[in-house]
């Protein structure tokens, strides 16, 4: 692996970028076909970063920044004040925008979300539209305006994309902006080359990785200047046989979720008949599920792509087997307060962690539920 040469590993990442922009980046394509290249320059002059506070159904305040990078990618910082027992939760997102409208609305793609909608009402103030791109008809302030300083959003988040080793050099590819980061030799990037080495198929294959960091700047390899990084700050999930982008995208709603990890360690069957599930139903908010050896039940909420349960309640059986298991199940529940879904993947996080993972499956008629 070391014999290979600074300029084939070069190649190597050429092909990777034109890879992943021609077979991954849907949210690219439509952006590039709404909003052509140059046109967004004569309103918004990245980078450029706007913020506000806007309203929240469920917490006093949503505390935003969105940052706007030349290269058509965004960065994102939600911060629900107060919402978890009195304490602010931050949530982070990352992807690719887009002028539409003739340059009257912006349009953010990425994540697990359906696109977001901002009416520009100047190029110093951006207001929050519907999911349909419609007004919100509300005296609340829903505005974003320009800041005086440009916010980089530099702090640790989660990362989701491909990652290859190879000449001792790692690179990584976002799965949500198809943007390419060499990862820096610092941090918990050790940790990070030992999971690949011991999880590729073989040397050099690309395996879809979910890991906390953040960007920096570090000089560049050759000439002046610097150049954005990703710096490891802990080590995450290595899915050598996953991808960014899967065929279809299951439903939150409706769809019977079979548990595939409970809080890192995967589901032990142990000769079950039923398998531990969740469905969320959409009529009435209401969940349900086999937790392993007991039947659950209770409620939900949503906002965006916050996810919380409540009034959770379940049966009582004992079992020989499977509680300890159970126990983790209802625990994670308890804890969710965001979700993504990946294709036919279903992840719940408590704010960075992720909890737990789920399949999607042939969704059960009201006689087959539990």
């Amino acid at each position: 692996m070391r014999a290979v040469t600074f300029g084939a590993f070069i190649l190597i990442i050429a092909l990777t970028i034109g890879c992943a922009m021609e077979n991954g980046s849907t949210n690219e394509q439509l952006a590039t076909k709404i909003s052509p290249r140059g046109e967004w320059s004569k309103t918004i002059e990245p980078p450029v970063s706007y913020a506000g506070t806007i309203p929240c159904a469920s917490c006093p305040g949503i505390r935003m920044t969105l940052t706007l990078m030349p290269d058509h990618t965004f960065r994102l910082r939600q911060i629900y004040i107060g919402a978890k027992a009195g304490q602010d939760d931050t949530f982070h997102r990352l992807g690719r925008w887009a002028l539409t409208d003739e340059g009257r609305m912006l349009v953010l793609f990425g994540g697990s979300e359906p696109p977001q909608r901002f009416a520009l009402k100047s190029v110093e103030t951006l207001r929050l539209l519907t999911s349909e791109g419609e007004s919100i008809r509300s005296e609340l302030n829903y505005e974003l305006n320009r800041t005086a300083q440009f916010d980089p959003i530099p702090e640790p988040m989660q990362f989701r994309g491909m990652y290859r080793y190879m000449a001792d050099a790692g690179l990584f590819v976002e799965c949500n902006t198809g943007k390419s980061y060499f990862v820096a030799h610092e941090g918990d990037n050790a940790a990070l080359e030992r999971g690949y080495i011991a999880a590729r198929p073989e040397p050099g294959a690309e395996v879809l990785v979910i890991l906390t960091g953040h960007i920096a700047l570090r000089p560049k390899m050759e000439g002046e200047g610097e150049v954005e990084v990703l710096v490891v700050d802990k080590s995450g999930k290595i899915w050598p046989d996953e991808a960014c982008l899967p065929k279809s995208k299951a439903s939150l709603t409706d769809t019977h979720w079979k548990v595939l990890e409970l809080q890192g360690r995967p589901l032990k069957r142990g000769g079950q008949e039923r398998e531990p599930h969740l469905v969320l139903a959409s009529e009435g908010d209401r969940a349900h599920g086999f937790a392993g050896c007991n039947r659950f039940f209770g409620g939900f909420m949503r906002e965006g792509d916050t996810l919380r349960f409540s009034q959770l309640g379940s049966t009582r059986m004992a079992c020989p087997a499977g509680m300890e298991q159970e126990q983790l199940f209802l625990a994670a529940l308890g804890r969710v307060d965001r979700y993504e879904i990946h294709g036919q993947v279903l992840e719940l996080y408590e704010a960075e962690l992720l909890l737990a993972r789920f399949e999607a499956a042939a969704f059960k008629t009201s006689s087959q539920r539990p």
